[in-house]
């Protein structure tokens, strides 16, 4: 079998160990594994990987062509916020699938994608339906050339105001709960510290 990018739980490859051809055939495979599910609409999100850029625009380009309504979260995210705006997305479109550009932690070099169905179910290798990753793999290799499809849309969405309210909800703090609180905040260069920073200086630390 000629090399693909799927892993156990996730796609993940070097940077330089697939080029846009490769990456336009995982992002054909995925929607045509989506459509068979009935999926509609997409939410791509992206951490702060120098590779994932590229990869953003190839999954904008190709969810457009096949005929889904795209939503596109523009700034650096991370992997929980990326959950969240699916699941925000799917209370008006049940039918969203939420594609995360992400290697979690992985050296510097990688470059990913993590993968949801509705409704935010997590899925990958013999995990979801139809065998999640396992069938996207399939497609993946199959030879089959996925139409283009009329009616695709683009769109941005910023929900990381309704990210933080919602986690501070969660976790029972309050608007200024913590005022007098200092502390020292360090993200590792991860994409979650401007959330973060955010709902600290919400509650007022």
């Amino acid at each position: 079998m000629a090399a693909d990018p799927i892993k156990v739980y996730d796609a993940r490859w070097e940077v330089e160990e697939f080029g846009d051809g490769e990456v336009r055939r995982l992002f054909e495979a995925t929607l045509a594994y989506g459509r068979m599910l009935g999926v509609d609409t997409v939410v791509l999100t992206r951490d702060a990987r120098l590779g994932a850029g590229r990869v953003m625009e190839l999954g904008m380009e190709v969810g457009v062509r096949m005929g889904m309504r795209v939503y596109v979260v523009p700034g650096m995210v991370s992997t929980p916020q990326g959950y969240f705006a699916s699941l925000w997305v799917t209370q008006e479109h049940p039918k969203t699938m939420g594609l995360g550009i992400t290697a979690s932690h992985n050296p510097k070099q990688y470059v990913g994608v993590k993968f949801t169905v509705p409704v935010v179910q997590a899925i990958g290798q013999d995990c979801g339906p139809m065998g999640g990753l396992t069938k996207i793999r399939e497609l993946y290799h199959s030879g089959e050339q996925f139409e283009a499809k009329a009616g695709g849309s683009l769109g941005l969405i910023d929900v990381g105001r309704e990210y933080v309210d919602y986690s501070m909800k969660t976790a029972g703090v309050g608007e200024g709960d913590l005022k007098g609180l200092r502390g020292g905040l360090e993200c590792f260069h991860g994409s979650a510290g401007p959330e973060i920073m955010a709902a600290l200086t919400k509650a007022g630390v």
